[in-house]
């Protein structure tokens, strides 16, 4: 399962895109391997609120979790949400991390179940190729509304800034329009399995290491350990030993990307591009070159050419702007492995020249 964490989220909710977000391809946890999907879940702060609302129209499915309260209705996380296919298969289970969760599915009819506590409800949702726009509202006391479907936008934190009013209980917005942007429900390829965690993760750099300063043509400088495989690119370069990568990319920027665009453009661009890609954080970090954006997310790796074998990944990603250019610096290692001090080294190390 694919997950992007907002804190963007709880895990998305990245927790503030400006400070941190978990954004989804996969969990901490390795989710089920028979389910499928990417969501993203989370919404503590109103940066989060912000940066979901951004990358909302990419999913056909939102949920949104509230309890009535006074003097005001109360976001609730913790919700345990189910969705089957027309077969009653499960294709979808997660737990929020905060009061809204987005979910992207293939084309078909689903049933999405919810259960907070012991308080369940459920509804059929049908997912096609067509824009589509409606709400799930359920509750459980006498007055409040039925689930169902209609075609009208929800009055939700997505649209009007702040929790549904008027449904007592537990309320499950499902708002396919966000604001006035319809969604696009389009087939989508199932997503690639997070794998499961190793109980001995290899990966560990020695405390021992020896790092040589690496200066590339394309304007820029690096310590990288001794003794890794360098490929020379065009854009970059890459560094590896087993399923250690340090990578780095060069491209043209106008300016600095902000943390509210990193949802819309290299956090969503990572989760479609990257193997079961979950974002953990996105948030800004202050390098020895200057102000930095850094995504932290696990993935799964490519396959060993020898073995076929794929492990899960831990990453960090910095986005380091300078001078008209912009650099993606990855460092990735087996999920588990304890290189905080080298990676804290190499991401500092990094200057424009």
């Amino acid at each position: 399962m694919k997950r992007l964490p907002l804190a963007l989220g709880a895990t998305l909710v990245p927790a503030s895109l400006a400070t941190a977000v978990p954004l989804t391809s996969a969990q901490t946890t390795a989710p089920p391997e028979q389910l499928q999907g990417v969501y993203v879940s989370g919404g503590i702060g109103l940066d989060e609120v912000a940066a979901i609302k951004h990358i909302a129209a990419h999913y056909p499915l939102a949920l949104e979790f509230a309890r009535k309260a006074v003097p005001q209705n109360e976001y609730m996380s913790d919700v345990k949400v189910a969705v089957k296919d027309h077969a009653g298969k499960t294709v979808f289970s997660a737990t929020s991390d905060g009061p809204f969760l987005l979910v992207k599915l293939p084309a078909g009819n689903y049933s999405v179940s919810v259960d907070r506590h012991g308080e369940p409800n459920s509804a059929w949702w049908k997912s096609s190729g067509a824009r589509t726009h409606g709400c799930f509202l359920c509750g459980r006391s006498s007055d409040a509304k039925p689930l169902v479907v209609r075609e009208s936008p929800c009055k939700t934190a997505f649209g009007s800034g702040g929790t549904s009013r008027g449904v007592s209980a537990v309320i499950f917005a499902f708002a396919a329009l966000i604001g006035s942007a319809q969604i696009a429900v389009t087939p989508v390829r199932a997503a690639e399995r997070a794998l499961a965690l190793e109980q001995n993760p290899p990966g560990d750099i020695p405390d021992t290491q020896v790092f040589l300063t690496y200066t590339s043509p394309l304007g820029f400088s690096l310590q990288v350990p001794e003794g890794w495989a360098r490929t020379e690119r065009r854009d970059g370069a890459k560094f590896a030993d087993k399923y250690n990568t340090v990578e780095v990319t060069i491209a043209p920027a106008a300016h600095a990307p902000m943390a509210g665009s990193v949802a819309d453009h290299e956090a969503a661009d990572l989760l479609k591009g990257g193997r079961a890609v979950k974002i953990e954080t996105v948030r800004q970090v202050a390098l020895r070159s200057g102000p930095a954006l850094l995504i932290v997310y696990t993935s799964n790796s490519e396959p060993n050419p020898v073995t076929n074998k794929q492990l899960r990944l831990e990453s960090n990603r910095y986005l380091i702007y300078g001078g008209g250019k912009l650099a993606t610096l990855d460092l990735s290692a087996p999920f588990g492995a304890d290189n905080a001090d080298q990676w804290k080294l190499m991401s500092n190390s990094f200057q424009w020249r």
